[in-house]
């Protein structure tokens, strides 16, 4: 220790500063050129921190942003935090969200604003719902106007397009493969609406944006802020308790072709931390674009769940820009990670991968792990994050010394780099030779060419994928700010200063997304034939791409996700199952056998009215046949998978095969399911699916579950098909209560899917924790009871439906007679109650009675009329 002490005396000694209480002091002044008076060069200190993570001062189950300096009022809260500097790079990017399926809720819609409330521009994009995701300080920031806070914000979000970066004119598709691969725009500039003061709690005026559906956002408050208080909330430990996010700075890459970078604003060691993010989770699924098209009311087979008649198909023609921002596992999981941090998104593949200098891990910064991160991913898929304990967040860190102003680059994986090489080699270049986007087009003849009027196009066409379109003021209230599709029909010169003037024919645009039609009336009530508008000044006619023509939108855009690192994903969320038999143990069972259900572990009863029933194969083979020749299979696919869903707790009626009425029933939203119930609504339905169980032979069934369970005699008073593809958790609950044991839900799987986790949930209590899995069996039906608490497990299927028959029974006694009833409010046959269920017990079966069966099939009936036997389709 001493001779290294020694070395340092005189290393210090020849750069001309001295030893003093075992510290190097600078003995040499600052000449203000970047060396001291010695000569000796100097390294400024690393800039003070603007922007800090921490617990909020008003949401104690949140994380929120503070200043970590003084912010004055109208500045831009750039990732330089400062109003001029890198005024135009410097800012996070603006990801459009276009044509997404939004029906099923999913936790990262939470994230997203409506394109239309930052400019009516975006709206010519495309032609059904366009939203917007703002990465950065927008999607970190706690709402002011949320219920649990309702304070005065002190920063808000400019409106506008964003600006469109240089990097669409450095590329183009001809001669590009990355054309299409990123975001083109830069977000809206955050500012501050007062001074704020370092340690204060940022918050945003969300009120008047279209966040859909976000946690923290009360809907329709008034913007308004006189009557809430002007808080100031501040945190002087920020240094200790806080994570610093104000460690990027955005500027062009030094890559060719790939936008802009992300650049170190300090000097950073192996190991240590570049930045922080924390990140969506989201299902690969949803970043699919689905084929689709709008449905009048009239038209749709059942009221589909949008308010814009937008009818999905499951024909996928392409994937989200957004998939490229995410990290993931592209072999074995379906779970994605979005980092929304400021200007994380903007670091690129390191080319060639051993370059990198970063690599992400899980975060240290945090005393609790992410409860998410023990959950299997099928269980989380669409839970919003309400608290921080459920937040996920990422590091990334140092694999070597990285200085001030080094551009920061990870390795995306394997996976990613044989993709983009396929891609590379697929690119159809030459197909694109002619190409001219709206943008280069403007940069090359300028503002001020005259703009083609529809006579001269004929003989001088402009690009086959541009238009023009035309900002406006109407005599019915337009706005100016309004940007639609427009003909020029004259150009011509008035006035002294002959001033080129357009009269045009002005055209509502196509895009039904979020609040385009309450964005229409903004603009005037415009007809499907136009208005005439006069005198238009050029500024107010541009050029601009036709729908779905921008390299965002090609098909032949490069989409994958960045890989993550092996042993980043725990195993529970890899797409297969660890224990895909569950917990039950599943003997074999002859025809008609009843079994109580057991646990592997100690083959106890789980319940002592909860059974498997085994069932011949003609059972499914007819009751699936059945399903399909009504109709009942087709519709079910419709409303789930493919998306068509009816609204949560609301009930559709339908007309199925044979001219029969059936009822289409979608459970409470916090059943966290597309699940729909499907069940006869008149007792001439119910007479007919009564006469396809007869088919099947149910009524031997039913025979041995009353000698069995010692009953009387049995009426199957309520039936319905099941159909499911997607489920976050089950519900515990049970169907029937106090009924003696005497009323029992019979379930058969028709269609289960192969490599699939455990279907069904079940529990001796509504405790969860103690619930196991059952894994559903072909040609064995699961006989639920008294107290027998099931909810729908985990699904994740997003190609076929988990198809179930139900057939609802009972032994119908004076004591029991007021009590057998399940959901039965909600339907109108039977009509249940106390007398008429007496007057209808044994109905379908009875204690020495052989003549009592299930009513046989007319001659018409839809199960005749085809020729041959019965037989599986699965």
């Amino acid at each position: 220790m001493a001779e290294f002490q020694m070395v340092l005396w005189f290393l210090a000694l020849f750069l001309g500063v001295r030893v003093s209480s075992g510290s190097l002091e600078e003995e040499c002044s600052e000449d203000g050129q970047g060396k001291n008076e010695c000569g000796v060069k100097t390294m400024p200190p690393p800039p003070p921190c603007g922007l800090y993570w921490a617990m909020s001062t008003l949401d104690s189950d949140s994380l929120s942003l503070f200043a970590g300096v003084d912010i004055s009022q109208g500045d831009s809260l750039t990732l330089s935090f400062s109003s001029d500097e890198y005024e135009n790079e410097d800012t996070d990017g603006m990801i459009s969200i276009m044509d997404a399926n939004l029906n099923e809720r999913s936790a990262w819609h939470n994230w997203l604003w409506d394109a239309s409330d930052f400019s009516s521009s975006l709206l010519n994009e495309n032609s059904f719902r366009h939203h917007v995701l703002l990465p950065g300080i927008p999607s970190m920031a706690l709402c002011a106007n949320a219920e649990n806070i309702r304070v005065r914000p002190n920063i808000h979000l400019e409106e506008g397009d964003g600006d469109v970066s240089e990097d669409l004119l450095k590329l183009h598709r001809s001669t590009d493969a990355t054309a299409g691969s990123f975001s083109y725009r830069h977000a809206p500039r955050v500012r501050a609406l007062r001074d704020i003061e370092a340690g204060e709690e940022l918050l945003l005026e969300c009120t008047g944006k279209g966040i859909i559906g976000h946690e923290d956002k009360e809907e329709n408050v008034d913007d308004d802020w006189d009557d809430q208080d002007d808080y100031v909330g501040e945190r002087n430990d920020l240094h200790d308790t806080g994570v610093c996010l104000d460690q990027l700075s955005v500027k062009p890459s030094t890559q060719k072709g790939v936008g802009r970078g992300a650049f170190a604003k300090r000097a950073v060691g192996p190991g240590e931390v570049v930045a922080t993010t924390p990140v969506l989770h989201l299902h690969r699924h949803s970043l699919h674009v689905f084929a689709q098209s709008i449905q009048p009311p009239e038209q749709q087979i059942v009221p589909i769940n949008n308010p814009y008649n937008i009818e999905y198909t499951d024909q996928v023609v392409g994937d989200q820009l957004l998939l490229n921002y995410c990290f993931g596992d592209s072999k074995d999981s379906n779970l994605l990670l979005l980092p929304y941090a400021p200007g994380v998104n903007f670091i690129n593949h390191a080319h060639p991968p051993h370059e990198a200098n970063a690599r992400i891990q899980w975060s240290t910064a945090f005393n609790e792990t992410s409860y998410l991160r023990h959950m299997p991913a099928r269980e989380f898929y669409d839970t919003p994050v309400k608290e921080w304990k459920g937040t996920l967040v990422l590091e990334f860190v140092a694999t070597r010394n990285i200085k001030p102003g080094d551009e920061i680059f990870v390795d995306y994986g394997d996976d990613w780099v044989r993709a983009w090489e396929k891609h590379q080699d697929e690119w159809p270049k030459e197909k694109a030779k002619g190409y001219t986007s709206a943008q280069l087009y403007k940069e090359i003849h300028g503002d001020e060419q005259p703009i083609r009027t529809q006579e001269e196009q004929k003989l001088d066409p402009y690009p086959p994928n541009l238009c023009t379109a035309c900002y406006f003021d109407d005599e019915d209230g337009g706005d100016s700010e309004c940007l639609r599709p427009c003909d020029v029909m004259k150009r011509y010169e008035k006035g002294n200063d002959d001033t080129v003037l357009y009269d045009v024919t002005v055209y509502p645009i196509e895009n039904v997304h979020e609040n385009a039609f309450e964005h229409e009336k903004h603009c005037g009530n415009i007809p499907k034939g136009g208005i005439v508008v006069n005198e238009l000044a050029r500024q107010s006619v541009v050029i601009v791409d036709k729908p779905y023509t921008s390299d965002v939108q090609l098909v032949s855009a490069f989409r994958h996700e960045m890989g993550v690192p092996d042993g980043l994903y725990p195993p529970q969320w890899m797409a297969k199952d660890p224990n895909p038999v569950g917990d039950f143990i599943l003997s074999p069972l002859k025809h008609g056998q009843l079994a109580p259900i057991r646990r592997k572990k100690d083959a106890q009863v789980v319940s002592p009215w909860t059974f498997r029933v085994g069932m011949d194969k003609r059972v499914r083979n007819v009751l699936l046949d059945y399903a399909e020749q009504m109709g009942i299979l087709d519709l079910l696919r419709y409303t789930t998978f493919k998306g068509n869903s009816i609204e949560p707790s609301t009930v559709a009626k339908v007309q199925m095969g044979d001219g029969q009425n059936w009822h289409l029933q979608r459970p409470r939203s916090d059943w966290g399911a597309n699940m729909q119930w499907f069940w006869p609504g008149d007792e001439a339905a119910h007479s007919h699916y009564l006469q396809a169980l007869s088919l099947a032979g149910v009524d031997g069934i039913l025979k041995d579950i009353g000698e069995y369970l010692g009953m009387e005699g049995i009426f199957v008073f309520h039936l319905e098909f099941m159909g499911v593809s997607h489920a976050t958790h089950g519900t515990l609950h049970t169907d029937m209560d106090d009924t003696a044991n005497k009323t029992f839900n019979i379930i058969i799987p028709l269609i289960t899917m192969n490599n699939t986790s455990p279907e069904l949930d079940v529990a001796e209590s509504d405790d969860s924790q103690g619930a196991g899995r059952y894994k559903y069996e072909y040609n064995v039906g699961v006989m639920l009871g008294d107290e027998s608490f099931h909810g729908t497990a985990a699904v994740d299927n997003r190609d076929e439906i988990r198809l179930m028959a139900c057939i609802y029974v009972a032994d119908v006694t004076e004591e029991n007679a007021s009590n057998v009833k399940y959901k039965l409010d909600l339907y109108e046959w039977p009509p249940f109650g106390g007398s008429f269920m007496k007057k209808w017990a044994g109905r379908h079966w009875k204690h020495n009675d052989s003549t009592v069966q299930l009513p046989k099939p007319n001659p018409d009936h839809i199960l005749l009329k085809r020729r041959g036997k019965f037989e599986t389709k699965r």
